[in-house]
């Protein structure tokens, strides 16, 4: 059997833990490698994680000597890990009891570096729970995916890949540190350095929203996200240049927000817009994930100085990504 790292980062969530390891502990497949990562927990997260160390042994627990957010949490996972194969969950969620199971037998039978599950399900804290599929790619067909497609057509979140660890190492691949949006920078640096990933509808994974999540309390502060966007935006074009390879790949948010020009940051509006003019020449190169009028309103917009900003440029914005998710299949539902 192969061995498969699971990398758990461990931080603040003393409520979800136990259902999470409990879901990776009692999995079907049973030659697992469990890293908890405890990234300075304040809450009694060690606790959790030192009981369940003492009744399994394959639990390796990690103490950071200093927090350093996700990125730096999985990156300790990835240096420590030995198995075949990399798997990322994150404390708060859950998966199915044979998840692991099926995911590695499509590996082993794909001989894939990367393969992606489609199988997830949002789980909320206040409503019902709903499943996420993400981009044009039909979530239940299995089947090879070139990765200049699957790059723009599978969501790009780590815990709904596994990796083989040798590739994982050998690209010299990690985690930003001190950003947030992490996995969009580190899964489309995955796709850029294969050529293709195999996609199947597997068992599966529970994706917990929290509202004190990190995703959860940025929705309230869209200044601060979308700055956090686009400087990991500013990462992923730095490799896209230094890699140079045939992929194409949107380099502006799928979901584009502009925000009207009386709420607007101007120091926000000056970064989009130093980003938009490094992008553009592979913006335009890329012709087919960007329809001209698409890119049109964003040059309408973004060649203006801030104070100039003009309030109609906003909802030819706002109109046309409306449309193009009603002309398309939608990103999420």
């Amino acid at each position: 059997m192969c061995k498969i790292s699971v990398i758990i980062p461990v931080y603040n969530v003393e409520k979800y833990l136990p259902r999470c390891l409990d879901s990776i502990i009692n999995q079907t497949y049973t030659d697992l490698e469990i890293i908890c990562v405890n990234d300075c927990s304040p809450d009694k997260s060690s606790v959790v994680t030192d009981e369940y160390a003492k009744k399994d042994s394959r639990i390796k627990i990690i103490n950071r000597e200093k927090n350093g957010g996700l990125s730096a949490a999985r990156n300790s996972g990835i240096n420590a890990a030995t198995g075949d194969y990399i798997y990322f969950t994150d404390s708060d969620d859950w998966i199915d009891k044979d998840y692991i199971e099926k995911i590695i037998g499509t590996a082993l039978k794909s001989n894939s570096d990367i393969v992606v599950n489609t199988n997830v399900i949002r789980d909320f804290e206040d409503k019902d729970s709903k499943p996420l599929f993400f981009g044009n790619l039909s979530p239940l067909k299995e089947e090879f995916v070139q990765a200049k497609d699957a790059i723009n057509n599978i969501m790009w979140s780590a815990w709904s890949q596994l990796f083989k660890t040798e590739f994982i190492k050998k690209n010299n691949l990690n985690f930003p540190e001190g950003y947030i949006y992490e996995d969009m920078y580190f899964t489309p640096n995955a796709y850029m350095n294969t050529d293709k990933i195999y996609k199947f509808y597997g068992s599966a994974y529970h994706y917990c929203i929290r509202n004190t999540s990190i995703t959860g309390s940025l929705s309230n502060k869209q200044n601060e996200s979308m700055f956090n966007l686009f400087k990991i935006f500013n990462l992923v074009l730095d490799s896209y240049i230094k890699i140079g390879n045939n992929t194409s790949i949107r380099l502006f948010p799928e979901d584009f927000i502009l925000f009207s020009d009386n709420t607007y940051d101007k120091k926000l509006y000056e970064y989009i817009r130093e980003y938009f003019e490094r992008a553009k020449t592979y913006i335009r190169r890329d012709k087919n994930l960007y329809h001209p009028v698409e890119y049109q309103f964003f040059e309408d917009v973004l060649s203006d100085d801030y104070d100039k900003i003009k309030r109609t440029n906003y909802y030819k914005i706002k109109v046309f990504s409306n449309l193009r998710k009603n002309i398309k299949k939608p990103v999420i539902y």
